[in-house]
């Protein structure tokens, strides 16, 4: 059903590319459609397109971070939330990104500075705590991911991202 939604968002971004051909928004917007119904091979070529018709349009970059991450190409994928960051240096989503992809490849030390420049930039970001703590339980941190945990709880209203925190306390609490 929901794949069925983002296939449908897709084709209505289709038609406006049709309309606007040259307007990197209706690629990005796609491409995002594409990512979330998981169509990684379109959503890169829209990202990619809208980064040639805007070069400087760092939600692009942070989405084809993004799909290349989904890709478990972190290189690639770093690389692309570096430039989102270079164009808009107070981007919290780019830098979570980028952390994330430090994350996956075992470098726990650099996503935790990238979790903590996301968390400067934005303290009240739930989702960084939560990162920043999976970081840290990585490296055996535990009652700086519980602090974290704790944080993350108590700033998020997303009912999921609560529930995650929640579970990951009690885990860690025994």
């Amino acid at each position: 059903m929901q794949e069925r939604k983002y296939e449908q968002a897709a084709q209505t971004f289709g038609e406006s590319i049709k309309l606007e051909p040259n307007e990197p928004l209706h690629y990005y917007n796609r491409g995002l459609a594409y990512r979330l119904g998981g169509k990684l091979e379109s959503a890169l070529a829209d990202c990619s397109k809208a980064i040639e018709l805007n070069p400087r349009f760092s939600e692009a970059f942070d989405n084809r971070g993004n799909i290349y991450s989904d890709r478990k190409q972190y290189d690639l994928a770093i690389s692309n939330f570096t430039s989102a960051i270079e164009i808009k240096p107070n981007y919290t989503e780019a830098y979570n990104g980028r952390g994330n992809a430090y994350d996956y490849i075992g470098d726990h030390l650099s996503a935790i500075n990238e979790y903590n420049k996301a968390i400067e930039i934005n303290p009240k970001d739930a989702l960084s705590y939560v990162n920043r703590a999976s970081a840290f339980m990585a490296q055996g941190q535990k009652k700086l991911a519980i602090a974290d945990l704790e944080k993350a709880f108590k700033l998020s209203n997303e009912p999921i991202l609560k529930q995650f925190a929640q579970a990951k306390l009690k885990e860690l609490n025994g």
